[in-house]
């Protein structure tokens, strides 16, 4: 397990960290007040850096440039629309958008379709998300519990996708665990008292980056058996 200097170097206080042979656990304390991240929000950049890959697949595949990427975006977009119908809307880079809200709290499981990005929306009242996000099938994920108790149960992020983001931001936001075997997993824990589960990257994860920026977030412990793992716990004052 390689821990990056980086991370060593900016651990905050209340940052504990265990046996760094086979795996690295982590508990963060209680810092201080911290102010929350505004970026990588769901509005953000995910969604369009996520089509990526199916405009230069279609580059790569015809044989001119503009029809591969036209080609492959109408591939894209109709798989997307077949596999997400009647669970969320395709958005632009064809990837599944799952909004679950006050109208729509999904308190059952949040099950991700297989074979395409997928982005979760948890903006709702407290509940919204509770029995937790499965996707573990999906291409990419990216998961975003904005709101005060949201995403109770546990979140998972399956080897088949190429990168997890998960972002704690509602206060007590996700209160289960959160496991990511993705390619490369980006977890904060944002809000105050988020993530008081478990937070672990398995070992076909190239690159792990876990964040503790809430107050009292991360009071479990974080382990990670992917050989390139940085752990922050810090708080903005």
């Amino acid at each position: 397990m390689a821990l990056g200097l980086d991370a060593v170097d900016r651990l905050g206080r209340g940052c504990l960290l265990f046996g760094a042979l086979a795996a690295l656990a982590a508990a963060c304390g209680t810092p201080p007040k911290s102010d929350l991240f505004a970026r990588n929000d769901f509005s953000g950049g995910e969604a369009n850096g996520g089509g990526g890959g199916a405009a230069a697949a279609g580059k790569a595949g015809g044989g001119k440039a503009s029809g591969g990427t036209s080609g492959g975006n109408s591939l894209a977009a109709a798989a997307c629309e077949q596999a997400c119908a009647g669970i969320g809307k395709c958005n632009d880079s064809s990837i599944c958008v799952i909004t679950c809200d006050a109208a729509r709290p999904c308190t059952d499981r949040v099950d991700c379709p297989e074979g395409i990005g997928c982005q979760v929306v948890c903006d709702g009242p407290p509940g919204v998300c509770s029995s937790g996000v499965d996707c573990t099938k999906a291409t990419s994920c990216l998961v975003n519990c904005r709101t005060e108790g949201s995403c109770t149960g546990k979140v998972s992020c399956g080897a088949s996708a190429s990168s997890c983001a998960v972002r704690c931001k509602g206060k007590g936001s996700c209160q289960n665990e959160i496991a990511c075997d993705a390619g490369e997993c980006d977890l904060h824990c944002e809000g105050v008292d988020s993530c008081s589960g478990k937070v672990g990257c398995g070992e076909g994860t190239d690159t792990c980056a876990v964040e503790c920026r809430g107050s009292g977030s991360c009071k479990n412990e974080i382990v990670s058996d992917s050989p390139d793992t940085n752990v922050i716990c810090s708080a903005n004052t």
